[in-house]
């Protein structure tokens, strides 16, 4: 087996694949899939028990096969289930993300309004921080247009230096002797 095995539909799903085409049919002026989603969600509430337990139940039954095949998935490619990507090395092709002047002032201002006590919802706090920065003189704009840049050339030399760094260690024993 070379591929991860696919999760099965939930009753739900399985349920609304099988109602939408009759959904199309009874409302064809509903294009729209979530209004679509917004009549099956409807109808599933108001279905007997009966049908809905039968679709319960064959989605209990993939489930317990998908588990099964997942087991066995997970004791042949042992490797390829456990790879994190939050801890993927720094190669070549990784560049660091730099802030710009309006992060940089918001991050400054964010501080002023936590040591004020001001306790104001997230939205109004950035509609705050915008309306700040639009009313920012052009020389405190330039002040933290100079941060952002300073950050992007530290960015580009850290980067040429993680570079230089991966081409040594990827260069023979031999070849570094005599570099």
């Amino acid at each position: 087996m070379n591929q991860k095995p696919k999760r099965p539909s939930s009753a739900y799903l399985a349920y609304c694949k099988w109602k939408r085409s009759d959904v199309k049919l009874k409302y064809p002026d509903v294009k729209k899939s979530a209004e679509q989603n917004r009549i099956l969600a409807q109808i599933w509430s108001t279905e007997e028990p009966a049908v809905k337990k039968s679709f319960q139940d064959t989605a209990r039954q993939q489930m317990d096969e998908y588990n099964q095949l997942m087991s066995e998935f997970k004791k042949q490619e042992p490797a390829a289930t456990q790879v994190n990507t939050a801890t993927k090395p720094v190669t070549l092709t990784t560049k660091k993300k730099t802030r710009n002047a309006f992060i940089l002032f918001s991050m400054d201002y964010r501080k002023k309004i936590k040591e004020n006590g001001l306790t104001i919802k997230s939205s109004e706090i950035m509609k705050l921080i915008g309306e700040k920065y639009r009313e920012l003189s052009q020389e405190q704009r330039s002040y933290y247009e100079s941060l952002a840049r300073k950050e992007q050339e530290d960015a580009k030399n850290e980067q040429s230096l993680k570079r230089k760094d991966d081409i040594l260690e990827s260069t023979p024993m031999k070849i570094r002797k005599e570099l």
